[in-house]
């Protein structure tokens, strides 16, 4: 059952949009919206067509191009697949990386915004009318508006954390950036953190962009855990006494 629209209004009125000052129009690293409750949403539209457009320039965004592009890729690769090739066409790639950027932090900062994605009892319409104003107000390009419409019409809105991570693994390996997670035992010195950083970059390549963020996580209970880009390099001690483990219990 859909939440009556003035308890939606009041339920989502204090999303919090975190980001860098040059991904938001507003120029603020902290933006909350406001007005919601109280307020008149924009009235919606008379008829929501498969592919609505959110701006009255049309955008070659549709659900068929997400569906079909790329059999061999996850749905969520498919929606970020096709909005990346759309956006860099138009040459607006980093507009809309800037948007996505905005929208993973808000998924991760706000778990009222996660509530309001993932919730069944938030109507299609309700949440149409809802992102139409976060478009609008955060000045979002309009690839970004379809791709929301369009995941909220398809009843996949769920999985927008996965699509946007899905477009920046995208953006980043047009960059030539790779994003490195190194987890260890305990913190590293500035000395191990040095050594790591050059056997990394000699084995992505020299062009590559090395991203680098650290973790700390006892349960490995020593050596390296190690993702880069897609891979995972796993040199943790507690792996290899799992796999000694088994090893041990294999029948002879």
């Amino acid at each position: 059952m859909a939440l009556p629209l003035l308890a939606s209004r009041r339920l989502f009125s204090s999303f919090v949009f975190r980001g860098q000052p040059s991904t938001l129009s507003s120029n603020l690293s902290l933006v909350r919206i406001r007005g919601l409750h109280g307020g008149s949403l924009s009235p919606p539209s008379a008829t929501l067509p498969r592919a609505v457009q959110l701006f009255s320039s049309r955008i070659a965004f549709s659900t068929a191009a997400a569906e079909d592009s790329g059999a061999s890729q996850t749905l969520e690769g498919r929606y970020a697949s096709a909005l990346f090739r759309v956006a860099k066409k138009k040459n607006q790639l980093e507009k809309v990386y800037g948007d996505l950027e905005s929208v993973r932090n808000a998924l991760k900062d706000s778990s009222e915004f996660r509530l309001f994605v993932d919730s069944p009892a938030v109507s299609v319409q309700q949440k149409l009318d809802v992102l139409r104003q976060l478009v609008n107000r955060y000045k979002f390009d309009p690839l970004t508006g379809n791709l929301l419409t369009t995941l909220v019409e398809n009843k996949r809105l769920p999985m927008l954390a996965r699509v946007a991570d899905a477009f920046d693994a995208m953006y980043r390996k047009e960059k030539g950036e790779v994003k490195c997670l190194v987890t260890s035992a305990k913190p590293l010195s500035a000395q191990q953190q040095k050594e790591i950083v050059a056997a990394l970059q000699n084995r992505a390549g020299t062009q590559a962009r090395l991203i680098i963020d650290y973790a700390v996580s006892p349960q490995i209970m020593g050596g390296l855990v190690v993702r880069l880009g897609e891979q995972v390099l796993d040199f943790s001690v507690a792996t290899r006494l799992d796999r000694l483990q088994s090893q041990l219990l294999a029948p002879l």
